[in-house]
Order: C-alpha cells, then structure tokens, then sequence
C-alpha cells in the first residue's frame, strides 16, 4: 500500500506519485472494494472510508480495545451470514457459543 494506515503526509493520498504502480492498484482494489458495500472513500487517505448509510449517525461510541495474539483465538467470536430480508440481502452477524 506504500504506507502504514494512519500515515498522514502526501503519500498516503490514494494517486501519490510517491508510491509504486502496484502499491496504487491495491489501493485502487481497497477503494472499489469497500465503495461497492457501501463505504465513501476519504480523497486524502487511501486507508479512510465512512459507511454511507451509517445506522447511528451523530453517535460516538467508546469501546475499550484489546490487543489479542492471533493464535490465542481458538475460533471466531461472530458468524457472518447474508440472509434474505424484504426481497433483499441483509448483512447479520450471529454470537457463537
């Protein structure tokens, strides 16, 4: 990606000329990727999107935040589904025991 996330000098703008040819074609892959489920890309960070239809807008939220070792998780917390829901898909999350 050319940069570290969080990086907020002129390389991090997703077209930087600072950065190689494939590090601005895995940015441009990011970028297609998330705006096609519903996020709006920030023009001066490849790595900052916003969900557009955000279900609580105007509302901050203040998680406490662990750092977990990857091989310390036996499974994963959630399971991700897509369900059909009024002629449409719905994203659902399911707790696994």
């Amino acid at each position: 990606m050319g940069t570290p996330f969080d990086w907020f000098g002129p390389e991090s703008w997703p077209n930087s000329p600072a950065v190689t040819p494939v590090q601005r074609a895995h940015r441009l892959l990011l970028r297609m990727v998330v705006e096609k489920h519903g996020f709006q890309p920030y023009a001066q960070e490849w790595w900052h999107f916003t969900l557009i239809n955000e279900p609580f807008p105007g509302t901050y939220f203040d998680f406490p935040v662990q750092s977990v070792p990857a091989k310390a998780l036996q499974k994963p917390l959630y399971r991700h589904s897509c369900i059909p829901f009024k002629g449409e898909r719905q994203n659902e999350y399911e707790a696994i025991p």
